[in-house]
């Protein structure tokens, strides 16, 4: 029997069916209890949180032929779940305790999962209360006890640090992942606060616990080195930040390491509790990632520090053409905090997903920052006139301001005719055409564990905001979702220059893709869709609008400044060297591999070869940097 004081139950469908944990894939399902895989799973509740449940699986080993003898034992692992009234006393709606989402079960006759969406207008599913059947095992009482003592410690921090400590090691992840939802308010600061130290200055008891329950964990290292970071930088916020991103954080770019119960990053839920709590001092920041995009750089800052950006935070990797000079002029000129991001350029590591999860982590800085732009470097984010082409005053808008990110739509810009890089701006060279559904945002970057993409991410729900503000990603929990928005945003649009001039967009595709191959450390023409080729050629010879004449003249007062910074006119004149000396080879690998693409219409393959045979003929303009 359960300890006293504590709810156990178990959830049927409307089909009959019970809920359960799936061990293999850790996803939650339904099954008929008649059939041989039936995983039970029970359901605890407590009378210290009304609203709050953590479903636990309980394997029933089935008697083999010919044994007496049936054994309970307990699986791995907890889901907490926050329940709600559905009319009946016993029928209840299941929902995931840090997002919201309604668990909705997918009743297609095939398929036996629980579906995690929020509600978009039906009604969610209910479920029915039953009774827990079956034996109890001792160890799941013993763990049922545990929880108990944590629900009723939940307002005494050193209590409930003494409970979670005493939980078995195997669990460590789990409890402490639902602890924070289940700490009470008046003891959640004391309780986080120690679990903020540095690890070689150990000060109390309570330190030295939260130092062994880290050390339990399987990304510890990782972990620790995040805590101790912080721990030192909100103690002195002129603390150095880390310069490498070496492959010692590979993992970072996996998707695979951010799924729930993974692994490599089990304890981000607690540091993103703890970077909760900075204050900031400043507005705000931009964070980028870039590889051999240095012809681009001065413009690209200049620009966004003309919209008030205070603070540039810049990944690159694997570098190719001469700009991690001008990248050091800059950071030793405080304009930028650069960040070397080569790691072992493996398959599967996306180096601009763990550019973001590092400066989420690792870079504590980034916290000194009411807000934080991410867009890349062929991403102009430009506020409208109506704000002087100024974000924080768009920002300080009232409609904004309970938002956590804001997002504005992309407008692709496009190439005009033009075959060559040349001296003048991207917004001058270039005109807008169409609009298109992605987004990128500004957002507070103490309430989101990382950075996708296009947004940020938060197994919490947050609120998401257009630059209008419209109310954005209210009913869904996809990132994927999330990064659209079908109606184009006025007071601010995120130019997209993905079609600059024919060799500007042959070098964006020799720069390698994240596109889940590994990097290319001796470069070549590489794409991953054969409809880029088409892409550029139905838009070469379009017409558009360009940007404010204001914007340009902006940009060319700060770009001066820039140059006058010891090195940098230099430096970047490198940059543009090294840009005219590869080019070409890029063009030629572009026309092999339109050649031999059989995906590639004959029209299009003919039009590619006159676009290069026309670039041959024309002279590209003499770089001249004033």
């Amino acid at each position: 029997m359960p300890p006293p004081h504590i709810g156990l139950r178990s959830l049927k469908t409307e089909v009959g069916t019970y809920i359960f944990i799936c061990p293999e894939t850790d996803e939650l399902g339904h099954v008929d209890p008649s059939e041989p895989q039936y995983r039970a799973t029970a359901l605890m509740t407590f009378p210290e949180m009304e609203g709050f449940g953590i479903l636990s699986r309980v394997k029933l080993l089935r008697r083999p032929p010919g044994r007496s003898v049936l054994r309970n034992t307990l699986q791995h692992n907890f889901l907490p779940v926050r329940l709600e009234a559905a009319g009946s006393e016993d029928q209840l709606f299941l929902k995931h305790a840090p997002s919201g989402d309604f668990f909705i079960p997918i009743l297609d006759g095939q398929t036996e999962l629980l579906t995690r969406r929020r509600q978009k207008g039906e009604a969610p599913t209910p479920l029915r209360s039953v009774d827990f059947k079956g034996a109890v095992p001792v160890d799941f009482q013993d763990m049922v006890t545990r929880w108990r003592d944590l629900a009723s410690a939940r307002h005494d921090a050193v209590a409930f640090l003494d409970v979670l400590a005493g939980f078995p090691q195997d669990f460590t992840h789990d409890c402490l992942d639902i602890a924070l939802l289940m700490i009470a308010d008046d003891a959640r600061a004391a309780f986080l606060s120690f679990f903020l130290f540095n690890e070689s200055d150990i000060l109390s008891p309570q330190q030295a616990t939260c130092l062994a329950l880290l050390e339990r964990l399987p990304s510890a290292e990782w972990l620790k080195q995040a805590i101790s970071r912080l721990a030192q930088w909100q103690a002195d916020r002129d603390l150095p930040m880390p310069r490498r991103s070496d492959a010692t954080y590979d993992f970072m770019g996996r998707e695979t390491s951010w799924r729930e119960n993974a692994r490599d990053t089990a304890g981000v839920a607690l540091l993103s509790a703890l970077r909760e709590n900075v204050t900031p001092r400043h507005k705000l920041a931009a964070l980028t990632s870039a590889r051999d995009e240095g012809v681009y750089l001065l413009e690209w800052i200049a620009f966004h520090r003309t919209i008030g950006v205070e603070k540039i935070f810049i990944y690159t990797n694997n570098l190719t053409d001469g700009a991690d000079v001008l990248l050091q002029r800059l950071h030793d000129a405080g304009i930028v905090h650069w960040v070397d991001n080569t790691g072992e350029g493996c398959a599967g590591v996306d180096n601009q997903l763990k550019a973001f999860a590092h400066a989420y982590t690792l870079m504590p800085a980034l916290l000194d920052y009411e807000w934080c732009l991410t867009v890349d470097l062929d991403e102009w984010f430009v506020p409208s006139e109506a704000f002087d082409h100024k974000l924080p005053p768009l920002l300080a808008q009232e409609a904004l301001q309970d938002a956590d990110a804001v997002v504005a739509t992309w407008r692709v810009n496009g190439p005009d005719h033009q075959l060559h890089w040349s001296e003048p701006l991207s917004c001058e060279r270039f005109v807008a055409l169409e609009p298109h559904p992605l987004v990128k945002s500004v957002h507070r970057p103490r309430r989101f564990q990382r950075c996708s993409h296009h947004v940020p991410v938060s197994p919490e729900k947050r609120c998401f905001k257009t630059v209008d503000g419209a109310p954005h990603a209210i009913n869904t929990h996809s990132v994927y979702e999330t990064s659209f928005y079908h109606q184009p945003t006025v007071k601010a649009e995120v130019h997209h220059f993905i079609l600059r001039s024919f060799e500007e967009f042959v070098w964006r595709y020799a720069r390698g893709e994240n596109d889940g191959n590994a990097v290319l450390p001796v470069k070549r023409f590489r794409y991953n869709n054969h409809g880029i080729f088409e892409l550029f050629l139905t838009r070469f010879r379009l017409k558009g609008p360009q940007l404010s004449p204001v914007i340009a003249a902006r940009c060319h007062e700060e770009i001066a400044r820039l140059m006058s910074i010891p090195g940098v006119r230099d430096a970047y004149q490198d940059v543009v060297r090294h840009f005219g000396q590869t080019v070409s080879l890029y063009v030629e690998q572009s026309l092999e591999a339109v050649r031999l693409d059989t995906n590639v219409s004959a029209e299009v393959r003919e039009e590619w070869a006159q676009l290069v045979e026309s670039w041959q003929k024309t002279d590209a303009p003499v770089a001249c940097v004033h």
